[in-house]
């Protein structure tokens, strides 16, 4: 792994085809060129280049109970994120949220399942993805809801979380999921997974994060 040029990383083979590397800290949010090089004997090598977006922080998060109602008008608890978009760049993001219970052998907690009406945001099972276009350079509040009564859980934690993502990791998850979507319809068109890796296939992406959470 190259970081602007120069030999950043060496990713150890841990078992057959598997190669994984625990860094002791986290490597930033600075504008940082990396590049991923991979060879094998009798291969060629493959690269993928991807710099790193700069994150966009969280501003305010207000959680509240039973604050909206979803489409079939039923009362569901609201979470708004509002942050601040770069001016004059393209920027992707992917927002999720979890909840945790600190706990002194270790945090349990899970998964929350974040939904919104807002036309901004792109179909996409796992988070809301969505790129800025219309919201270039504005202030915006990002409004989603979610069944999940976590104020109920004595001592939780609801941690939403702001991705800055890079475009090849957008349009992978996007057209991942419009390629699961399609699996089993004769109806679909056919989707092409997006990959970014030169001389090869799969994806190397980057995302900066941001983090916001509320106690209760």
């Amino acid at each position: 792994m190259l970081r602007d040029g120069a030999l950043w990383q060496t990713v150890p083979n841990v078992g057959p085809g598997h190669f994984y590397l625990a860094m002791g800290e986290p490597i930033g949010d600075q504008p940082h060129t990396y590049t991923l090089q991979v060879s094998a004997p009798g291969f060629e090598s493959v690269e993928a280049v991807q710099v790193m977006p700069t994150s966009v922080s969280i501003l305010d998060a207000v959680y509240t109970v039973q604050g909206g109602v979803n489409p079939d008008g039923e009362k569901v608890n609201t979470l708004s994120v509002e942050f601040q978009d770069p001016a004059g760049e393209d920027n992707y993001y992917y927002v999720d949220a979890y909840y945790y219970i600190p706990d002194s052998i270790g945090d349990f907690g899970g998964n929350i399942y974040i939904q919104t009406e807002d036309a901004l945001v792109e179909p996409y099972e796992q988070g809301l993805i969505f790129k800025d276009g219309p919201i270039d350079g504005k202030k915006y509040a990002l409004k989603t809801w979610f069944w999940d009564n976590v104020h109920e859980i004595p001592g939780a934690k609801l941690v939403v979380r702001l991705h800055s993502i890079s475009r090849d990791r957008y349009l992978f998850l996007r057209t991942l999921d419009l390629y699961t979507n399609a699996q089993g319809n004769p109806f679909a068109e056919p989707v092409v997974v997006h990959d970014n890796i030169e001389k090869g296939v799969g994806i190397f992406g980057v995302s900066s994060v941001a983090r916001w959470e509320i106690g209760f």
